[in-house]
């Protein structure tokens, strides 16, 4: 089970990946959905850069 710290951690990224995403989506890609899709991988992204530098 995750601490409060690790989900603590994982919300700047999860708010940026999603809020990139759905810019992206609603744009570039004329679609809310595959604006989710982006945005969860650009969260996988963020969440593994950050679990990098800060352990």
């Amino acid at each position: 089970m995750p601490g409060d710290t690790d989900i603590e951690g994982l919300a700047l990224p999860f708010i940026i990946g999603m809020a990139v995403g759905l810019a992206l989506g609603r744009t570039a890609l004329d679609s809310i959905l595959l604006g989710v899709v982006v945005g969860l991988a650009c969260f996988g992204l963020l969440a593994w850069g950050r679990q990098q530098l800060i352990p």
